[in-house]
């Protein structure tokens, strides 16, 4: 039987491993914009984000991270190490976070109209509800709270 993925809390002590494995998970897309990473402005975001590591047995494979808001949860960021891709991981992820987030309405996010993670989300029930340059915004309802 598979090691089942597991979400165990990501701590403070945790952010400057987060803050690379995110500046690495987008680098190609931030290059390609002519955009230049900023780990002050993501600490300052990631005051308020509930992280969790994406974990199978020891294995640290990818982060998720979360805001509650005032209507929604937004999610901030979902990644996985590339070894990792293409398993059905990010999907697991996205079920749990839905899990979680039950009875909040809807959940948002933000993604490059180009990156390949735009496919994944449709697939993954998410519509595009708006274009800000060269970002998407999507979204999809939440569960209600069981």
């Amino acid at each position: 039987m598979p090691t089942p993925l597991s979400f165990p809390p990501a701590s403070n002590d945790d952010l400057s491993t987060i803050d690379s494995l995110v500046r690495n998970a987008m680098a190609g897309h931030y290059q390609r914009h002519q955009l230049a990473w900023d780990s002050a402005a993501f600490r300052l975001r990631a005051a308020d984000t509930r992280f969790h590591w994406l974990q199978l047995g020891n294995a640290r494979v990818g982060i998720i991270g979360y805001r509650l808001e005032a209507s929604a949860v937004y999610l901030a960021e979902l990644h996985l190490l590339p070894a990792w891709q293409g398993r059905g991981l990010g999907a697991q992820a996205l079920a749990w976070l839905r899990q979680q987030a039950a009875g909040h309405g809807e959940l948002r996010l933000r993604t490059f109209h180009d990156s390949r993670a735009v496919a994944f989300y449709v697939r993954e029930g998410f519509e595009v509800v708006r274009q800000d340059g060269v970002l998407l915004g999507l979204s999809c309802p939440l569960p209600p709270l069981a």
